[in-house]
């Protein structure tokens, strides 16, 4: 990763020598200054052309003559000044020649000027972009190139612009004109537009290229949105370049919201494609929440003004910067993780970030140099076409390996596989072992031994159907005389259900703190219950009482549970029957009542649905009428020696079958009447 970096370092730092010195190398041998730049140590025919910079004279609201200039003061500006709103005016500069340039080519060529201008030389016309006009009806944005010849060179050429904006939020002369031999302006120029044309034509390849892969694999949308990608790039270079402002000449708004649109879907693709190139590094609503942005100021665009537009492009301007810090925040975590590719995939997207901040302070006038945000493009594009065509290439090798070396790679994924089988059955022991924490800790929660209470005996029996069950029992002794019983069954199994029983034992606690009343406790838990496990679909049901010692009744309360019997000595069952819904599928719920008088010797049993729907191998269920049977039948029997014989008979009827449902029973015995 160190060796990745220093490489990625070491290119960037080659990049910024290279922008700064572009920066540096302009305007300073040869400047205006006061309105008059001196160019007589300047050799036309040794020297390549200059721009000519510096301060100039300037009039504002007025188109005037060089000469008007002389009568006059007007204010001294940089050329390349840039003027917010509507303007018009004037520019003058007095150029110094030798003698030496009588008879030679000597041209002038303009750069980049928002939006018309009209250039003069010793009061001749030289060209005109555009139409420029102090009144915005009369005015005629164009945008792109000239070069004209100063016919009669003397050795002083007094150089007139009539400029004008009246469409733009910021206009002017962006970019220095430029003088020198007119042949080798004519010569930079071919020169540029031969490399343009080769940027574009190797563009156009690389679009055929991955569209081709695309509609051969279809899931591949890298392939796609770097299509995408690159078309715009190649409309925005003929944009940029003039190349459309000349074959559409009438057309400078339309050409020039293409531009910014071209832009618009630039940035939105190029965070879609780094996305599908880095999946884990990237964040696809980030990507969402830019495209819905961009789409909105491309549906604007359209019918906007020029004016209205520029605002647009503005606000796009901090949009990437915003972006540039996501983008490189994503490649810091993919070199983190080392991604494949992830050093030729930085390089080339830190060109392109590079370029276009360069683009952005140059069009701030914050430094000197050209536009290169297409250039970066080009860069970008031609290292991300090497990526894909990386990735295709690896995708071909390891096909090829895979038929050749089948043997080899079944046996590397049986490895693999036992590995993590390995890693699977250690977290499954771990789980095991956290189960087995967790199934200590609830079985303390259900109570083994009941302490001594008069004229009351309690048994009980519990048996989970897996670690953690859901059924839960308990008792609440309230006073000397009162006692509550519990018994409840959560629907589900395992650790949901462990829990849920464990809120509710808290729950009833707190409930029997509260009040006496069986109907009472149980909305109370209903209440709070509710507020804990709504929603997540789960419920409970429960039978609650309280015995009177004292005076030997019974009162209770029903919550959906199984039916509650009472089995008196003689072999008499009262059933204790009320109504009530379920806990926790509803916040405010009221419950039944029921009271009964307790004789000595009666005997009270409360159990879960586990034990009535157990099954056998013929899918029958032991069912109430066999409980009662057996209730009945050992009712002389000691608590503890009924619950045996009744679960011995369950485990006969069940022949071994493994139980659906969580088995609790509770027996409650009236031991002898105390008068």
């Amino acid at each position: 990763m160190n060796i990745q970096c220093k490489s990625v370092h070491k290119y960037l730092f080659i990049f910024i020598v290279i922008v700064t010195m572009f920066s540096c190398q302009r305007a300073i041998q040869y400047t205006a200054i006061n309105g008059v730049i001196d160019l007589s140590t300047y050799n036309i025919m040794e020297e390549k052309p200059i721009e000519i910079s510096g301060e100039w004279l300037f009039c504002r609201d007025k188109f005037i003559t060089f000469e008007d200039f002389n009568t006059h003061q007007y204010e001294m500006l940089r050329v390349t000044s840039s003027f917010s709103g509507e303007i018009a005016g004037t520019w003058y500069v007095k150029i110094l020649l030798n003698e030496s340039v009588k008879g030679l080519s000597l041209g002038i060529t303009n750069k980049d000027i928002n939006t018309a201008a009209i250039f003069y030389a010793n009061g001749e016309e030289l060209f005109k972009v555009g139409n420029p006009a102090l009144d915005k009806k009369d005015s005629v944005p164009a945008f792109y190139y000239q070069t004209a010849e100063v016919k009669e060179t003397e050795n002083i050429i007094h150089l007139v612009i009539h400029f004008s904006n009246h469409e733009l939020i910021s206009g002017g002369i962006s970019k220095s004109p430029i003088i020198g031999n007119i042949e080798k302006i004519r010569k930079n120029t071919l020169i540029k537009m031969i490399i343009n044309m080769f940027l574009i034509g190797g563009i156009m390849v690389m679009i055929f290229y991955h569209l081709l892969i695309y509609t051969m694999r279809r899931k591949e949308y890298s392939s796609l949105v770097f299509s995408i990608i690159a078309f715009a790039v190649v409309i925005r270079t003929l944009s940029l370049e003039t190349y459309l402002y000349r074959m559409f000449s009438n057309n400078y708004g339309l050409i020039l919201k293409i531009e910014y649109i071209t832009f618009f879907v630039i940035l939105s693709a190029t965070l879609y494609f780094v996305f599908f190139l880095y999946p884990l590094d990237f964040n696809i609503y980030f990507n969402r929440v830019i495209l819905v942005i961009n789409s909105v100021m491309i549906v604007c665009t359209i019918p906007f003004n020029l004016t209205a537009v520029s605002y647009l492009n503005r606000i796009n301007q901090f949009l990437t910067l915003i972006c540039i810090v996501y983008v490189f925040t994503g490649i810091g975590r993919a070199i983190y993780y080392k991604r494949p590719e992830i050093r030729m995939f930085s390089f080339g997207i830190s060109l392109l970030v590079l370029a276009t901040l360069n683009d952005i302070l140059f069009y701030m006038k914050v430094i000197d140099t050209f536009q290169m945000a297409h250039y970066g493009m080009f860069l970008f594009i031609l290292f991300q076409s090497g990526i894909l065509s990386i990735r295709f290439s690896k995708a071909f090798v390891e096909n090829e390996e895979l038929n050749l070396n089948l043997e080899k790679i079944v046996e590397k994924r049986t490895a693999e596989l036992n590995l993590a089988i390995d890693e699977l059955q250690q977290i499954n022991d771990k789980n095991k072992k956290d189960l087995t924490i967790a199934q200590s800790i609830q079985s303390k929660l259900i109570p083994t031994s009941f302490p001594q209470f008069k004229n009351i005996q309690f048994e009980s029996f519990y048996l989970p159907m897996d670690e953690l069950g859901g059924d839960l029992f308990d008792i609440y002794p309230i006073n000397d005389d009162l006692v509550g019983c519990m018994i409840l069954d959560v629907c589900g199994h395992g650790v949901a259900a462990a829990l849920i029983t464990t809120m509710a034992k808290i729950v009833f606690n707190n409930a029997v703190k509260v009040s006496t009343d069986p109907q009472e406790i149980m909305r109370v838990a209903n209440s709070e219950l509710y507020d804990s496990i709504h929603g997540s679909g789960d419920f409970l049901t429960a039978f609650f009482c309280v015995i009177d010692t004292k005076n030997m009744r019974l009162t209770y309360s029903n919550a959906g549970h199984c039916e509650m019997f009472l089995l008196r000595s003689d072999g008499r069952l009262h059933q204790l029957k009320t109504n009530g819904p379920i806990i926790g599928v509803m916040k405010d719920m009221t419950y039944g009542f029921g009271e009964i008088e307790l004789l000595e010797k009666d005997r009270l049993i409360l159990y879960t649905d586990g034990v009535i729907e157990a099954k056998n191998s013929k899918s029958e269920l032991y069912d109430l009428k066999r409980l009662l049977s057996q209730m009945k039948m050992n009712r002389t029997l000691h608590g503890s020696d009924c619950i045996k014989t009744l679960i011995s008979d369950i485990m006969i009827f069940n022949e071994n079958m493994p139980f659906h449902d969580d088995i609790a029973i509770m027996v409650i015995d009236v031991m002898e009447v105390v008068k």
